[in-house]
């Protein structure tokens, strides 16, 4: 799947949302009624306003503390990320978004989402490594940049590449 057609799919799940929270919001409203469903809306997005500020600043304690530890914050953050998601999901009124907050808040969950974040957030990224150029059909091709040596008579004469 193309990244385009990939943000296109996200796009219309976004979109798609908010027709899916009021059909589940008012499901729930004739199973247990409205008053305690507005309850319920109200006391989960209160949770997640809290979760938010709490974990807000730990995950920037986390941060902070691997700089200046001299590490790169990897999984604090990302977890510190998965805990911030999870509670904005959590403060946005309806019952799907609890259920995916819940998913990034909950600790058994946590790996699982982390990994899913770094799959996705690594892809495109450039790595390290010999440079490489892509052929067709997939093929991948390595190789390396030399440089003509230059004489004393090519001292005034640019560089190639700059």
């Amino acid at each position: 799947m193309t990244a385009r057609r990939r943000w296109a799919w996200a796009a219309a799940a976004v979109a798609a949302l908010p027709l899916v929270e009021l059909v589940v919001v008012l499901a729930v409203g004739r199973s247990i009624g409205g008053w305690q469903t507005l309850a319920l809306l109200v006391v989960t997005s209160a949770v997640g306003v809290v979760v938010l500020r709490r974990e807000g600043r730990a995950t920037w304690r986390a941060f902070t503390a691997a700089a200046a530890d001299g590490r790169a914050p990897g999984t604090e953050v990302a977890d510190g990320a998965l805990v911030l998601v999870g509670g904005l999901l959590l403060a946005v009124p309806g019952f799907v978004t609890d259920v995916l907050g819940l998913v990034f808040l909950l600790p058994p969950a946590r790996p699982w989402a982390r990994r899913m974040l770094q799959a996705w957030a690594g892809r495109g990224v450039v790595r390290d490594g010999p440079p490489t150029v892509r052929g067709g059909a997939g093929r991948v091709v390595e190789g390396e940049v030399v440089e003509p040596e230059r004489g004393p008579d090519d001292e005034d004469r640019p560089r190639p590449g700059g």
